[in-house]
């Protein structure tokens, strides 16, 4: 959520309902309205205005249309063209399951690796922090946690890991380590 921080004696209010994802990468003021305050990130593009007669702040989502995100890995339907699962830096596990213009989440936090069998598109596979993966066999209608217990094998995993899914043995490999 946005705040101001401002000086001894100033005071300002704020409304919309907008607020804006972590991890800025770029603020810029408007260069032609210095009360406008562009500011990107990993959910997209926001604008800020201030209107100093009564210090009024307002926030407008401005990704009407747009779809921002950035993907450590993607997996393809084999035969649908319009279903793909992803895997994306702080926007967990974006999804389009047959509609390009909606995507829905199969995962949380940061997605990763993300895997369809290609035998059988039904079965996909999402991860997301630390490699806790996400198992479907219906398409994400229903999905359960298949995550291992890496402190069985001693290994402490990285935030971000890779999946495959070898079709040959019907074999699900995580590639994660603190090594």
């Amino acid at each position: 959520t946005w705040r101001s921080i401002a000086g001894p004696g100033f005071s300002s209010s704020y409304s919309g309902t907008t607020e804006t994802h972590n991890d800025q990468h770029v603020i810029t003021i408007d260069p032609t309205n210095p009360n406008r305050v562009w500011i990107g990130n990993d959910g997209g593009l926001n604008l800020f205005a201030f209107y100093p007669p009564n210090s009024y702040t307002h926030s407008t989502a401005a990704n009407v249309n747009l779809g921002f995100t950035m993907f450590y890995e993607i997996a393809l339907h084999p035969t649908n063209s319009s279903w793909y699962i992803g895997g994306a830096q702080d926007n967990a596990g974006p999804a389009s399951l047959g509609n390009n213009t909606f995507w829905s989440n199969i995962s949380s936090g940061d997605g990763s690796g993300v895997a369809i069998n290609s035998a059988n598109p039904a079965e996909q596979y999402s991860a997301c922090n630390f490699q806790q993966i996400f198992k479907t066999t219906d398409n994400w209608s229903t999905s359960q946690i298949i995550t291992p217990v890496w402190s069985s094998v001693n290994l402490s995993p990285n935030l971000i890991g890779k999946l495959t899914y070898d079709p040959s043995s019907g074999n699900l490999y995580a590639t994660n380590s603190g090594y």
